[in-house]
This record gives structure tokens, sequence and C-alpha cells, in this order.
């Protein structure tokens, strides 16, 4: 707005600008709403198991592999959603990440590829050897599908509607979000729980795993965030609740 503002008198559109002092009110998260934040984005080790089981067994390739692929990458879903078969590197087991599926109000037929939402967000994902083979699995399925139906488009994406009317173009994040709900419904989990809580859970894995906060950040493409490291505080807090009893445990085998 205020760059608008600014080109209007620069232009001549208006003698002087409005907004000149005005001040944006500061937007001050309360100590119970950054509470309920963390809890809401942190999930239990035998949460995390429960989906990721689930969602192993989930009979829609398609939407499987999708989940499989934000479940071990902490990917957001528009970053998943843009992937072609050539973004996938299996020869170096990994993924390069440098766009983002838009959908202007939601149209199934009407997206484009834009730009990450920041220049850390551009990456190499590495992955293991296993999500490669069931990414290749994946394009083999529609390089197949390709060969006896007719598909609307020649983009090469990887999670796209198989079925219906709407062949070969990107699934919707709705669509994904819904069928993200069914298998969340099948789990033990109670909390409200969408694509974007894939990243979260990453996050806490890679954070168990030992893996320090600033290679979580470049991992998710996300600098500068403090729900990264709240999750990142969470779970490290809860080590270090470990270490008298570690310590001990070693003292009494010296």
């Amino acid at each position: 707005m205020s760059l608008i503002i600014r080109d209007a008198v620069r232009r001549g559109f208006l003698t002087y600008n409005p907004i000149q002092y005005v001040k944006m009110p500061r937007f001050v998260v309360s100590v119970k709403d950054s509470k309920e934040e963390l809890n809401d984005s942190y999930l239990s080790n035998s949460e995390i198991k429960d989906l990721t089981l689930k969602i192993d067994n989930y009979s829609d390739i398609i939407y499987r592999t999708l989940f499989q692929v934000m479940l071990q990458t902490g990917m957001r879903v528009s970053e998943v959603l843009a992937l072609k078969k050539e973004d996938i590197d299996c020869d170096n087991n990994v993924i390069k990440v440098y766009k983002t599926l838009y959908r202007p109000g939601n149209a199934i037929k009407n997206y484009e590829l834009t730009s990450p939402k920041t220049r850390f967000s551009t990456r190499a994902v590495y992955v293991s050897e296993e999500l490669i083979d069931k990414l290749k699995i994946l394009i083999k399925l529609i390089e197949n599908e390709r060969r006896v139906e007719v598909f609307q488009v020649d983009d090469d994406f990887l999670f796209i509607y198989l079925k219906s009317r709407f062949r070969d173009y990107p699934i919707t994040k709705g669509q994904v979000n819904r069928r993200l709900l069914k298998v969340i419904e099948k789990t033990t989990i109670k909390k409200e729980f969408t694509s974007h809580k894939f990243r979260h859970v990453h996050i806490t894995q890679l954070a168990e795993a030992g893996v320090s906060l600033k290679a979580i950040k470049e991992r998710v493409g996300h600098i500068d965030s403090k729900v990264t490291e709240q999750i990142y505080l969470h779970v490290t807090q809860e080590e270090r609740k470990n270490i008298p009893e570690k310590l001990q445990l070693f003292l009494n085998q010296v």
C-alpha cells in the first residue's frame, strides 16, 4: 500500500502521501497463545509412529507418496504440488525445490508456477533411497497411464488427478487436506492436523535425531521461523531432562 501511494504522489495523481505518518499497530502474541500454538504443533512419538503407519497403508499411491514426501522432507504443500519428474535426482537422492504451485481462486485448471516463498526456500533436500524408490514407482505408474490414456496437460507433474475429468492436472491443496483428514481420522491424533503440520512433525523428528537448528532451518527452507525454534527448544528441553540419568549411567560404567 505504501509503495502504491508513493508512486501516485510521484506521478502527480496525489498531492501528498496521506499515510506517511500512519503506524501499524504491533501484533503481540500472548504467552498463552504461544503455548497453545506450540502444543498444537507438537506430536508425540507414538502419534508420529501411528501417522506414519496409516500413511504407508493408504491405498491411493498418489496421495500416499505425497504424504510420505511431506513427512520425510518438511516441504510446503505448494512446493510438493509443483514437483515434476525432472526435480527428482534419483542418482544423488535429492529433491530439488525451486518453485511453488499457485492457484488463483483455487480453480483446478487455473494455476501457475511461482518462485519460492523466500530466497532461502530454494534448496536441495536430501532424502532416503527408500523414498526415491517410491517416487520412481509413482513416475513409472504415470508414464504407463500416459501410454493408454489421453492426458490434458503435458507438464510431467507428479501429484496429479488420474481418474477424473481433470486428468493430469495437479491436485489442489484442498483435496490434499481432505484426503489427509481421512488418514488422521484413523489415527490416535485428536488435535487439528493439516498438510502444513507435516513441517512441524519433520522438525520434531530432526530435532530428536540431534540435527542442529541451523541445519533444520536450511532443510525446511525457513531461516527465520519462531515456530521452528519453539519446536526445537521443546524437543531439546525434553532431551536435557535425560542428561542426569545418562551421565549417571556413564559414571557407573567408569
